[in-house]
């Protein structure tokens, strides 16, 4: 497998298609960072044109889900192994819906002119990392995101 990988942070940052073998974890991870960034862009974007859409982020948790069901044999192998443990500690997925739901429908975060580009974990209000607040990272994936789809930005 190949990855579009888009690197950040270095000279790097022009080479948008980079030869690399696929690396699922690394790639989880920046998928996760990429959405941090598009939302507050968003979010940003949004504010700046006077709208009063609410646009947040939210991390429920650690979620039990069958993420890993069609990983390398060995991976699976030990989720199945320590799966029981993981059980004691990590939400069901029906547990891990109940924050984004909660904070879609809460008639409080509804009726807030505030409220918009925060970032949540397990539905309380939570700082961002400092990979995931930089303004001038998440500027730039929106721009090269609208080069790659060959889209004109609607906001």
């Amino acid at each position: 497998f190949r990855e579009l990988e888009v690197v950040f942070g270095d000279e790097k940052a022009k080479q948008l298609y980079m030869e690399k073998p696929y690396e699922l974890f690394r790639s989880y991870g920046q998928s996760k960072l990429a959405n941090l960034h598009f939302t507050t862009e968003l979010a940003r974007r949004l504010q700046a044109k006077g709208s009063k859409i609410p646009v947040n982020q939210i991390h429920p948790g650690e979620v039990l889900t069958e993420v890993m069901r069609d990983m390398h044999p060995v991976i699976v192998k030990l989720n199945e192994i320590f799966r029981p443990v993981a059980m004691g500690f990590m939400k069901t997925p029906t547990q891990g819906a109940f924050c984004t739901l909660h904070l879609a429908t809460d008639p409080a975060l509804a009726t807030s002119d505030n409220i918009t580009g925060a970032h949540f974990v397990r539905c309380s209000p939570a700082p961002l990392s400092r990979a995931g607040s930089d303004e001038e990272v998440a500027d730039r994936l929106w721009t090269i995101s609208e080069r790659v789809t060959n889209e004109v930005s609607v906001v």
